[in-house]
């Protein structure tokens, strides 16, 4: 369902179109997935959680007990041969209050982590990315985080 079909049809929306755990919109029988869902009053404009919304949804219309939980926004490019990525939520956001962010710079690496009640929310990094795959997992887990110890940040890779 395209964003403007569902204003116009009266299906509750905000900065996208509003879908329960189901990707199901307010109208009875109608989902949406992908850049034109809010879930958690949150969006997700790329492929990945795209893809993830749409297995759940498949299983839901096919009888199944499938639940969406959210996706961890990534995003990985080489630009003029460097590597730059982001893993979850790297800017200043209001709905988490305070949160925590430990920078770290050295010769050809610039690594931001951001931690919000001891748990790594994000990480936004430029140069050597062999451990991209590394960020995502910790970012998509709710293990308690030391984020004052630059030696906890090294034994995980993340300035590496």
């Amino acid at each position: 369902m395209q964003y403007a079909t569902a204003v116009n049809a009266g299906v509750k929306t905000a900065q996208g179109i509003i879908v329960d755990e189901c990707l199901q919109t307010s109208a009875e029988d109608i989902y949406a997935i992908g850049e034109c869902s809010e879930f958690n009053q949150k969006t997700f404009g790329f492929a990945g959680p795209g893809l993830d919304q749409a297995a759940v949804a498949a299983d839901v219309l096919c009888g199944g007990n499938s639940r969406y939980a959210g996706s961890v926004v990534s995003s990985r490019l080489k630009v003029v041969n460097e590597h730059v990525f982001s893993v979850g939520e790297v800017c200043d956001f209001p709905r988490h209050g305070r949160q925590q962010e430990v920078m770290y710079k050295a010769e050809g690496i610039y690594r931001k982590i951001v931690v919000h009640n001891n748990i790594l929310i994000g990480v936004l990094g430029v140069g050597n990315g062999q451990n991209f795959p590394g960020y995502r997992n910790y970012t998509s887990s709710s293990e308690n985080f030391i984020s004052g110890n630059a030696g906890c940040f090294y034994s995980m890779g993340i300035f590496g």
